[in-house]
């Protein structure tokens, strides 16, 4: 039977948003809580131990990056930016993979495995377990079919494949600064001035100095690579 929380009760959302916020650490603390009693298990859990345990697991490697730089790769590269974006939805994530299909590209099944991590976290923290646990059922299928291909060798090598993860995500952080320096800071302002007003108006996570860079580079004219 699924449990309904009272998402309308005093404080619920604000405590959900926090949640959102929990840091790989907490997550590891919170799933080692869950995990001394099986009922205590949820949607919840469940996304977080595909996030914290299995797919680290998985891409860590003997003289290369460890479980945990890989953890905290996967947290701060894929989970978090997706968790963030709020107009990132399953809808969203299927018209995305079925463009990349048609395109002849490859669809990221680690980046598809996190992506219903995000689903049922969301789910859970809405007051929808049925729903947090169906995302989590996804993600642990996409995560199986992680291990499997890296046990046949049909993947990149990890160091490999999380750079060609991060080099993805940062440029949808330098096209985010671009649109907005576009359509909103005067030209005159100087790079470092135009930096502070993309900070404040929360259109980027990068630092202040690697925003005033790319700011730099489109005064100049050009392609920040």
């Amino acid at each position: 039977m699924t449990t309904k929380r009272q998402k309308n009760a005093p404080g619920f959302q604000a405590k959900a948003a926090a949640r959102f916020a929990l840091s790989g650490e907490e997550m590891l603390s919170m799933l080692a809580r869950a995990s001394e009693r099986r009922e205590a298990r949820n949607g919840f859990t469940e996304a977080m131990e595909v996030l914290v345990s299995t797919l680290p697991k998985a891409f860590a490697k003997t003289g290369g990056p460890t479980e945990e730089e890989v953890r905290h790769r996967i947290i701060d590269e894929i989970y978090g930016p997706m968790l963030d974006d709020r107009d990132f939805t399953e809808s969203a994530m299927k018209e995305g993979m079925k463009a990349a299909f048609d395109s002849g590209a490859n669809i990221d099944i680690v980046e598809e495995a996190v992506a219903y991590c995000v689903f049922a976290i969301r789910a859970y923290f809405i007051g929808n377990d049925a729903l947090s646990w169906s995302y989590a059922c996804d993600a642990r299928h996409w995560s199986a079919i992680v291990l499997t291909i890296i046990k046949r060798g049909e993947m990149p090598k990890p160091g490999v494949l999380l750079a060609q993860i991060r080099h993805r995500q940062t440029r949808k952080e330098y096209e985010a600064i671009e649109s907005y320096w576009k359509a909103n800071i005067a030209r005159r302002l100087s790079a470092q001035k135009a930096a502070n007003e993309i900070l404040l108006a929360g259109a980027s996570s990068l630092s202040h100095k690697k925003i005033a860079e790319i700011v730099s580079a489109l005064r100049r004219g050009e392609t920040f690579r």
